[in-house]
């Protein structure tokens, strides 16, 4: 209700402008429209996720592989759409989640489910305000969180943690089973990230381990590809720039070895991207690593800029296509970017998603992947992914041909 009452505020100020306004009152108009059109899908969403949590506490879906991950996921999404942590809805889902982690053995915990729980274990956790702003809520990321996990949370989190943290092989992450894969990896991150926001310890040589493994699994090459630079104006506004720098459009296969696909690029930016977070107070981090992390970051998002697609997933055909845009969504995040070339990701996902909605709430998907599909989507909406931290300036290293300062050209 307050959430309307401000959309109409605003409405009534816009209408109240004088004929003929200009360009920057257009461009507000149809951004409130925007944000709008925005919130409301969020809000059938969650309704229709809710309506499909069993009277246990659970959700449907991949009970046999993934005992708790349908439900951790499915609770993440509750959480990040800000629907009240007090509700009965989320403690039937927190309760139902710490009994089946505590009746599985620890042979038994997938590296999908566990990363997943602790995302969600973090999300409850935040302390909220009672007034959620217009524009936090349609899709802008918090970068003001404090995280207070009871003691009973924080000896769960920190046992989840160390699960994760033990089960990385020499490099990176599986299922456990099998061999290392880019997906694995970037949830594992992922879960670790939130597993460090909310005080729990680690060793750097997790993040180290997995940020050299990545560097060495992405594509060895790729075309050279002019970067575009877009400076805020405010307001929305911003200029585009042509710079005489240029990255190679690198991406990441499911494993090393495999045709780049944008689902694995984006798990590749935006595990490098927590790397780099997680690494940046490390003294050999500069020189050692740095640089590279850097170009390995560049490199990803010129990928996905030269491959850039919302309707399906690049590579990959319509295989995982939502999974891929929840990527989307981390990547840019993650990596701070607004624009991927002249794409400006997050709207052109939006709408797409927008146009994509059933009327009952859902977005499109057989059995048990309409509810996963629905979460995604959510996720990308509610731009859920938490920001990491960006070093001010650190030179890429070498890979990517004429390395000159950047020279803006309009």
């Amino acid at each position: 209700m307050k959430r309307t009452a401000i959309l109409v505020g605003l409405a009534v100020g816009l209408a109240s402008l004088p004929a003929g306004a200009g360009p920057r009152e257009d461009k507000l108009a149809r951004d409130l429209a925007f944000k709008e059109r925005v919130n409301q899908a969020i809000d059938n969403g969650l309704l229709w996720v809710l309506s499909r949590q069993r009277d246990d506490g659970s959700w449907p879906g991949y009970e046999n592989r993934y005992p708790m991950g349908m439900t951790a996921l499915s609770l993440l999404t509750v959480l990040k759409c800000d629907y009240p942590r007090k509700s009965a809805a989320v403690k039937k889902a927190r309760r139902f989640l710490y009994r089946k982690y505590r009746d599985q053995k620890s042979g038994r915990l997938k590296t999908y489910s566990v990363a997943l729980l602790m995302m969600a274990l973090e999300e409850y956790s935040v302390e909220r305000s009672e007034k959620i702003r217009v524009d936090e809520r349609y899709g802008r990321p918090r970068t003001i969180r404090r995280v207070h996990l009871p003691k009973a949370d924080y000896s769960w989190m920190a046992a989840l943690a160390r699960w994760l943290a033990g089960v990385q092989t020499k490099t990176a992450w599986r299922y456990p089973g099998g061999g290392v894969d880019h997906s694995n990896t970037q949830y594992a991150l992922l879960g670790l990230a939130a597993a460090r926001r909310c005080g729990i310890r680690l060793s750097r040589d997790v993040f180290l381990r997995a940020a050299k493994y990545l560097l060495d699994a992405q594509v060895a090459d790729g075309p050279r590809v002019r970067r575009i630079v877009h400076l805020d104006q405010g307001e929305g506004y911003a200029e585009r720039y042509l710079s005489t720098v240029y990255d190679r459009a690198r991406g990441w296969g499911y494993v090393p070895g495999r045709p780049a696909t944008g689902s694995m690029t984006t798990a590749g930016v935006s595990s490098l991207a927590i790397c780099r977070s997680e690494l940046l107070d490390w003294s050999g981090y500069p020189k050692t690593i740095g640089p590279r992390l850097e170009r390995g970051i560049k490199d990803g998002l010129a990928w996905l800029n030269v491959h850039f697609a919302v309707d399906t997933n690049p590579g990959g055909g319509l295989g995982w296509h939502y999974y891929y845009l929840f990527g989307l969504e981390r990547a840019g995040v993650l990596a701070d970017v607004r624009f991927l070339g002249d794409h400006e990701w997050y709207r052109e996902g939006a709408e797409y998603l927008l146009s994509r909605q059933a009327a009952a709430g859902w977005w499109p998907g057989r059995g048990e992947h309409r509810l996963l599909n629905t979460c995604f989507a959510l996720l990308f909406l509610r731009r859920a992914t938490v920001p990491v931290r960006v070093p001010k300036a650190v030179t890429p290293g070498p890979g990517a041909p004429t390395e000159k300062p950047a020279k803006l050209e309009k």
